[in-house]
């Protein structure tokens, strides 16, 4: 999803003041534990700078990601070419 903005801050940001999401960018199938999820988001990168993207399940299917803080966190890989 793409998101209203860039004021929100790591660290204050909880599901009571979550950023405003404008636009859905991508849609996965599925999400499994353990298993990476790859999103097509090159339509939203038009140009250098800082983007702003956030992930919402649609629904009421609940996912649960790990904090960087845990063993296992979340990466974000970009391709480049």
């Amino acid at each position: 999803m793409a998101l209203a903005d860039n004021t929100w801050s790591e660290l204050s940001t909880n599901f009571r003041n979550s950023p405003v999401y404008i636009r859905q960018l991508s849609v996965s199938g599925r999400v499994f534990a353990g298993r990476w999820v790859t999103l097509n988001v090159t339509g939203y990168v038009t140009a250098a700078g800082t983007i702003n993207i956030g992930i919402n399940t649609l629904g009421s299917v609940l996912i649960n990601l790990a904090s960087r803080e845990a063993g296992n966190p979340p990466r974000l890989v970009l391709d480049l070419r």
